[in-house]
Order: C-alpha cells, then structure tokens, then sequence
C-alpha cells in the first residue's frame, strides 16, 4: 500500500485516524507494520495489505468456501459477462468509472477492481473479508498497485473515511452477518454525488424457497473439493437444459441471473450452494424500506439489482 493512503484510514471500531507504526517501506510502498488507534487496537499490516478487523467482525473462516472458491478460479475469464449483465444495465458503460474514486466493497479475486481500474479509475479501495486478499486478490491486482488499495475487512466495520463517487456491492451483502446494518454503514460513505450499485438475494425468489434452503444444508456440509466437483455436475445438466430446452429454465427462473458462459455457471451454482456461514435473502418491501430509511432513492432498477442516489 503506498504510504500517502494510511491518511484513508480509520480505526474500525470508533472511527479515529491510526497510527503507522514500525512500517517497512520500500520505494513509497508499505510492506509491514502496525497501525494503532485511540482504543489501543494493534492492526498488522500483511504483504502490504492492512488487516483491519476488529474483534467484533466477522469471521474470516465464516468466508473460507469463498477463498476457495476465488483461489480456484479466479474471475478475470467473466469480464464480458460482468459487463453485459452487471454494468451496463445499471451503470451504463464501464467509461463511468473513468478518474472517480471506487470502493469495491466485497471484492472476492479482484477482479472487478482491476476492470474498474483498467477503464480508468483514480483510486479502487478494494475491501475483502476472506484471506484470498493475500493469494488470488494480489495476484489479480498485479501491476495496478498504484490505483488498488486492497484492505482486509468487514464491510459491516468501515475502516475507511474516504467518500466514493462510485460505491459497489453487488452478490455481497446477503453473505454478512447483518445485511441491514451493512447497508446503513455503507450508504453513509456517499457524498451528495455518490452512486450505489448494490443487490441482495430476493426472498421470492429461487434462492430463497424453502426447497433450496433444504438443498443448502446438504451441500455446506460438503467438502470444498467434493462440492467443486459435484457443482460441476449440477452446472454441466442446467447449462444441457438451457440448450436444449431453453424456455424450461427461463420460465420457473426469471429472476436468477445465470451465465451463459459454462465456467462462470459452475462458479454461480458452486457459490450459491457453498459452505459460507451466511447467506441471508430480503422481501421487496424489506429492500425498498432499507432504501427509503437510509434516505437514498432508486436511479436505476434492474433484475440484478439497484442503482441509487442520494434523495435530496
């Protein structure tokens, strides 16, 4: 991390400014050391990436299928999907991201924070609980060190104070321990300009009947490598089906998005069904209230999810 960003810090449990301690620098960059905050907490600083976790967050085993999962696969093969099915219904097109400063809440492999930076970002704080931070993240973010700020966290307990012009949480906040007080935290980083890209898992939907919460409790008792292979299987007959019968998925499945792209369904399904210790769903009313409280309104709405604005 380069020294000047220790000033975008905060202590994650009162929200005071650290201090750098004992750091090992080398050509401006950070590679260890310590900050400390007003309350006596000590955060190391890894391959320079700070860990900055309070004793109150998350688990960063409760997100260990999900280090698997990025370790194993990485993302950056999905980039044309990312865009066709993420970005352009929301935002537009991904020039939006073009010299504005991104927090990317929930990054998994990196790889959307290296798109964002590749289409010109000035700065993606790249927040990610799981240690696949250390491994796949920073490898994935390699030679965009400059723009990436990469910070292990929970995205429950901010510890950043910099306001974004763009705040992205998408496929995120159902895996948190609170996804309504993830929401409130995030949406009180946005300035008057802030978008919000964000979505939830839909309680009407597929992933929130009650057959698939049956299915789950089998499968997230699996094995990582049992469940990767098995997942496969399922992959490998619903992407047959979509072939062969196209109208039988996209009739009783409307809501879920799904890849065309074989490899990134295997991950969907392996994800979807995986062994995180969280995976909550929300009714309509209880997104739209979530909206309305946090003062925020709709911009964009798409399948996928929200765009949303300050309501001012």
């Amino acid at each position: 991390m380069k020294l000047a960003w220790t000033d975008l810090l905060c202590d994650p449990i009162d929200g005071t400014k650290l201090k750098l301690v004992n750091p090992l620098i080398k050509k401006g960059y950070i590679v260890s050391g310590n900050l400390v905050g007003r309350s006596g907490s000590v955060y190391r600083i890894k391959k320079g990436i700070p860990i900055l976790l309070p004793p109150s967050a998350q688990s960063t085993s409760s997100v260990e299928s999900f280090a698997f999962e990025w370790d194993e696969w990485g993302y950056l093969f999905a980039k044309k999907n990312w865009l066709k099915n993420n970005i352009r219904p929301l935002l537009g097109t991904e020039s939006e991201f073009k010299g504005k400063t991104i927090v990317d809440a929930g990054a998994g492999s990196g790889a959307q924070s290296r798109w964002m930076a590749e289409s010109g970002a000035k700065l993606v704080i790249s927040l990610e609980l799981s240690n696949t931070i250390f491994n796949r993240h920073k490898e994935t973010v390699k030679g965009f060190e400059d723009v990436i700020f990469p910070i292990q966290c929970d995205v429950a307990y901010l510890p950043i104070t910099v306001k974004p012009d763009i705040l992205y949480c998408i496929n995120v906040l159902q895996h948190t321990k609170d996804p309504k007080k993830t929401f409130n935290n995030l949406s009180r980083l946005m300035h008057e300009k802030s978008i919000f890209l964000f979505n939830v898992y839909n309680k009407e939907g597929v992933l929130g009947s009650n057959i698939f919460k049956v299915l789950r409790r089998v499968t997230r008792r699996l094995p990582f490598r049992i469940w990767r292979s098995f997942s496969f299987l399922v992959a490998f007959g619903i992407f047959a089906l979509d072939k062969l019968l196209p109208w039988v998925i996209k009739s009783k499945y409307r809501d879920v998005h799904y890849s065309d792209d074989f490899k990134e369904l295997w991950l969907q399904i392996y994800d979807a069904f995986g062994a995180h210790s969280y995976q909550f769903t929300l009714s309509q009313k209880e997104q739209l209230d979530l909206i309305r409280k946090a003062q925020l309104r709709i911009k964009v709405r798409d399948s996928l999810g929200y765009l949303l604005v300050k309501d001012i």
